[in-house]
């Protein structure tokens, strides 16, 4: 699938032999269509993040309205090379790791990052 791909992409626009950097292309992706980006909100589940601009429950009852849109977002960022800087955020919380440790001992704890959709 085209995630499984993102690992293979460079992460960093390569610099050419004059030393300034050209621009990326993901050319491994490709265009995503709208019953594509229907099908896979509808999948996911009905858990949000608190970056989230609206809830998953009100996304994928709206999807067939804002799907178009989102595909033009998607296409656009894979066409350019370039993902919109408020969806690099995360929500990082401290879990504890198993069920009973010590919570005042910070080494039983591990960070969840909670990612906006």
């Amino acid at each position: 699938s085209s995630i499984e791909n993102l690992r293979d992409v460079p992460a960093e626009p390569q610099e050419n032999p004059r030393g300034d950097k050209k621009e990326s292309k993901l050319e491994t992706f490709k265009a995503v269509e709208v019953s594509e980006m229907e099908t896979l909100v509808k999948s996911m589940s009905n858990k949000f993040c608190d970056l989230d601009p609206i809830p998953m429950f009100l996304l994928k009852h709206c999807i067939k309205e804002l799907a178009p849109f989102l595909c033009y977002i998607v296409n656009l960022s894979i066409e350019t090379a370039k993902f919109p800087s408020d969806l690099k955020r995360a929500v990082v919380r401290p879990t504890l790791k198993k069920d009973g440790a010590d919570p005042d001992c910070l080494k039983n704890y591990r960070p969840v990052s909670n990612l906006p959709v």
